[in-house]
C-alpha cells in the first residue's frame, strides 16, 4: 500500500508540471484541495504565501509578466510514507524584459493529504539571479 501512494503522489506531482507548464489552471483545480497554499521566495515579485485557486490565478498571471516559454526538467522526484513530494526541477525560461534565458534548479516540496495538493514550498537555488534575469531592479512592487 505504501508504494502505491508514493507512486500516486509521484504521478500527481509530474502531472502538476505538465499543467502549470502549460498555464492549464482549470485542470491543475481538480487535483488540489479548495485552500491549497504555495510558498516562494518573498523576493521574487511573484513570490510569497497563495492561499487557493483565485491567488493561484493571480501569482501565475504574475509569473507570466516575467517569463516567456517556461518549462520544468524534472531531475529526480521522491516520496515517503507521510504525503511529502520532493522534485528536484531546473527552471528554465526568458525574461520578458531582459531577453535572456534563465536556467536556475529548483527544489520543491509538495504536500499531499488525501490525495491531492495540500501545499506546496519552493526554494530557488539563487533568487536574485532569478530577479536580475526577470529585470526586476528594486523591491517596488514586492
Amino acid at each position: 500500500m505504501q508504494t502505491s501512494t508514493r507512486a500516486h503522489n509521484i504521478a500527481l506531482i509530474e502531472n502538476v508540471y505538465g499543467l502549470l507548464q502549460a498555464f492549464e489552471l482549470g485542470a491543475f483545480e481538480e487535483l488540489v484541495h479548495p485552500n491549497f497554499t504555495i510558498d516562494a521566495p518573498a523576493s521574487l515579485p511573484y513570490g510569497g504565501l497563495t492561499t487557493g485557486m483565485d491567488e493561484m490565478k493571480s501569482r501565475m498571471s504574475s509569473f507570466g509578466q516575467y517569463w516567456d516559454d517556461p518549462s520544468f526538467g524534472l531531475h529526480a522526484i521522491t516520496a515517503n510514507d507521510d504525503g511529502l513530494v520532493t522534485a528536484h526541477v531546473t527552471l528554465r525560461a526568458v525574461g520578458k524584459t531582459t531577453g535572456e534565458p534563465l536556467e536556475m534548479e529548483v527544489v520543491e516540496v509538495w504536500t499531499i493529504h488525501n490525495g491531492k495538493v495540500a501545499g506546496q514550498k519552493t526554494f530557488y537555488f539563487d533568487p536574485a539571479e532569478a530577479r536580475r534575469v526577470a529585470g526586476v531592479t528594486s523591491d517596488s512592487g514586492i
